[in-house]
């Protein structure tokens, strides 16, 4: 196995491209998920691959970035580094939005109202507050965006990293 610091970053075009192209893969890999199990295959599906696929680009550039160039400078740039930083930030960027930051920030009505949201199968959220149907979901989604952010991470590093030779090392 390969000693995690011999992976050469590569130039700044084929960067952007590895975003971009890790982003697409980890939207449709969502896409899939979500819309083909329903019977989706029309326009809403192509509408919701192209904004989920910005969603993921402006997320991995503006999160993962900072994050990736801390682990670079440590020496942390292996594909399973970039696959273990995929998955964890997506799981808690997804359960984060999916849970009013962690039940932090409320939902609930204005004073002397009540509300709960609810599905065929359960109650969600009642009175601004997540049931533990609702957290159920919630860890759910994340789950999956964790996996399609973790198949990303992979891609985009294949792409922006190459494996030094041993002549250019030595």
């Amino acid at each position: 196995m390969r000693p995690y610091g011999m992976y050469v970053l590569l130039p700044f075009p084929r960067i952007a491209l590895a975003l971009a192209t890790g982003s697409a893969a980890s939207a449709l890999l969502w896409c899939i998920i979500f819309f083909i199990p329903a019977g989706h295959y029309d326009a809403t599906m192509m509408l919701a691959w192209v904004i989920a696929t910005l969603v993921w680009m402006v997320s991995s550039t503006v999160l993962g970035g900072p994050l990736w160039i801390m682990l670079h400078r440590r020496r942390f740039r292996g594909p399973l580094h970039a696959i273990l930083l995929g998955l964890v930030l997506g799981f808690i960027v997804s359960l984060a939005l999916n849970t009013n930051l962690f039940g932090l920030l409320s939902s609930a009505d204005p004073a002397g109202t009540s509300s709960s949201v609810g599905d065929g199968r359960g109650l969600i959220e009642s009175n601004g507050v997540l049931t533990a149907y609702g957290w159920q979901l919630a860890l759910r989604s994340a789950v999956i965006i964790a996996i399609c952010s973790a198949t990303g991470g992979a891609i985009t590093w294949r792409i922006a990293y190459r494996t030094t030779s041993s002549d250019a090392a030595g």
